[in-house]
C-alpha cells in the first residue's frame, strides 16, 4: 500500500463563499445599479414589468447582501483577528457615544 494521500481542503459552502470580501463587494454593486435603476426609472417614467424584475433583483442582492454579512458580524470576538477586533470596537464605540449624546439632549 502507498503511504501518500491527498489532503483536498473540505469543500466549501456558498455562505462561506459569499462572506468574502470580493463576493460583498459585487453585490453591495449590484444592489447599488438597482438603486441607480430606481431613479433613472422613475426620471424617465418608466413603467411595466421592468420594475418588477428591477426590484426582484434589489432584493435577491440585498438578502444575500445579509447572509453575507450577518456572518462576519456574529462571529465571537475570539475568532477575530487584530484589525477586525479594532473594527468591532470602534463600532461599539460609536454607537455609545450616540447613545449617551442623545440621552444627554
Amino acid at each position: 500500500m502507498s503511504t501518500r494521500t491527498i489532503n483536498q481542503p473540505a469543500p466549501r459552502s456558498w455562505t462561506s463563499r459569499l462572506s468574502e470580501r470580493t463576493p460583498r463587494r459585487i453585490l453591495v454593486a449590484i444592489w447599488a445599479l438597482c438603486c441607480i435603476g430606481f431613479l433613472a426609472f422613475g426620471a424617465f417614467e418608466v413603467k411595466g414589468a421592468v420594475w418588477f424584475a428591477l426590484f426582484a433583483v434589489a432584493f435577491a442582492a440585498d438578502i444575500m447582501l445579509f447572509v453575507a454579512t450577518q456572518r462576519v458580524a456574529d462571529r465571537p470576538t475570539s475568532s477575530l483577528d487584530e484589525r477586525e477586533r479594532s473594527i468591532r470596537n470602534r463600532a461599539y464605540r460609536a454607537a455609545d457615544h450616540r447613545q449617551n449624546a442623545e440621552e444627554h439632549k
